[in-house]
């Protein structure tokens, strides 16, 4: 879920949050390290998660990948690799 940081208080007075840590696996291993530490300063140590990581979505024009000979990316690094080959090539025509 995603909840707003100063509802988390909320939640846990109304006993609204599960312990899920053994339903998740090794998720702390698949996060930034600087998103667990919100939730570690101010409650119970059984409800800490990821903070501020909402989800994000890429989408983008097939035509005009087809039509430039352009490949998703996967990795923001490849994502500003795309760009800047669609700019150059749109300004080149």
């Amino acid at each position: 879920m995603q909840a707003e940081y100063q509802a988390l208080p909320t939640l846990v007075s109304n006993d609204a949050l599960a312990d899920i840590s053994r339903d998740v696996g090794d998720a702390k291993g698949k996060f930034a390290e600087g998103v667990w530490q919100p939730s570690d300063a101010r409650h119970r140590r059984d409800l800490r998660g990821p903070q501020d990581i909402g989800p994000m979505m890429f989408y983008y024009r097939a035509d005009l990948f087809e039509k430039y000979g352009l490949t998703v990316p996967t990795t923001w690094d490849e994502f500003a690799a795309t760009a800047r080959k669609l700019k150059e090539a749109r300004t080149s025509t």
